[in-house]
């Protein structure tokens, strides 16, 4: 099964040392790129007819304080519009920052002596973002059974209970909903692939992968807390 592209897409969480271990000789990435790319989308497309988008955006725009009635027709009227072209846009991003993030691991693993190349440093990331691709999947019959979601239940990608962020207290800030939400699950899950691929493709100690992985983790979790301070 691990020799297969899309044999691997599964064998990567069930055995993935063994998996890991074929990437190394033979490196594949398109088929996960492809399932995570379709199974990301759907999953947001489905997520978006559920939420009452026009009532959102207007929440959000009149919370601002700084726009009169006439600004935040407008502003919703073109929200509305663009809501779903917005996700073909989602799929060119999601595409690219897969691309950057290898090529992220593939310099920080180079610069400690790592002898692998660019395309097997994309195939370990894929293939250890495979957990993103079961949450998308489990998140579709939950949404599915609702009858409504919220647009922040969307952004913060808190549909499915699966991160500290269902113990947050109502009313609670956007800043601690997404320091919370930044201990998921499935991005554990992740990690844990992170550091036991490139450990074995990069052919680097426990030590340096767990460290590289979870150093790039906290800077991207900074990241996410400006952007959200800054929102």
């Amino acid at each position: 099964m691990e020799q297969s592209s899309f044999g691997r897409l599964l064998s990567v969480l069930v055995s993935p040392t063994k998996t890991f271990q074929a990437l190394a000789a033979r490196p594949t990435w398109v088929a996960a790129m492809v399932v995570l790319v379709l199974i990301g989308t759907v999953s947001g497309f489905v997520a978006m007819q559920k939420v009452d988008f026009e009532q959102a955006i207007r929440t959000q725009m009149e919370e601002r304080g700084n726009m009169s009635a006439e600004q935040i027709d407008t502003a919703v009227a073109m929200a509305d519009k663009f809501k779903n072209v917005g996700l073909f846009f989602g799929v060119g991003f999601s595409i690219g920052s897969m691309f950057l993030i290898a090529l992220i691991f593939w310099v920080a693993f180079k610069m400690l002596g790592s002898e692998s190349n660019y395309m097997t440093a994309l195939a370990t990331s894929l293939h250890a973002m495979m957990p993103n691709a079961v949450s998308g999947l489990l998140t579709i019959p939950v949404v599915l059974g609702k009858s409504e979601v919220s647009l922040e239940a969307v952004q913060q990608q808190t549909l499915l209970a699966s991160s500290l962020a269902v113990l947050a207290p109502e009313g609670a800030s956007k800043f601690l909903v997404a320091l919370l939400g930044s201990v998921d699950a499935f991005s554990i899950w992740s990690l844990v692939l992170l550091a036991l691929g490139f450990g074995v493709t990069a052919k680097a100690s426990k030590g340096t992968s767990w460290g590289v992985v979870i150093a790039l983790w906290a800077v991207w979790i900074l990241i996410k807390l400006g952007l959200t301070a800054l929102r």
